[in-house]
């Protein structure tokens, strides 16, 4: 059983991911998100940059092996295709590469 304290986690996490992605409907915003979003990462502790940006690639990696899956119809159509196809790609780099190496420090 999940302990409470991940529950909680995750779903703040699903939450802030509604707002940004909501912000991202905003026609002409996409700059503006990213600036925000580096300029949030890069004010953080270092340990934690890494921290986010190793759960940043599963996320990538996961949205990836759905695309890649045998139930990707359920989570993608020509709406989305380029962006699964993108992250399947990034995840086989990632997991090919010898120079990514993000340990907890």
């Amino acid at each position: 059983m999940t302990m409470k304290w991940k529950r909680d986690v995750e779903m703040r996490a699903k939450f802030s991911m509604d707002d940004l992605i909501n912000d991202c409907n905003l026609m002409g915003a996409g700059d503006a998100i990213v600036r925000g979003i580096l300029n949030g990462l890069c004010g953080q502790h270092r340990t934690l940059q890494q921290t986010f940006i190793r759960v940043l690639l599963r996320v990538i990696a996961e949205y990836g092996a759905r695309y890649e899956s045998d139930e990707s119809a359920m989570w993608f159509d020509g709406r989305n295709q380029g962006a699964g196809q993108s992250c399947a790609a990034v995840a086989k780099f990632v997991e090919e590469s010898d120079d990514i190496w993000l340990p907890t420090i």
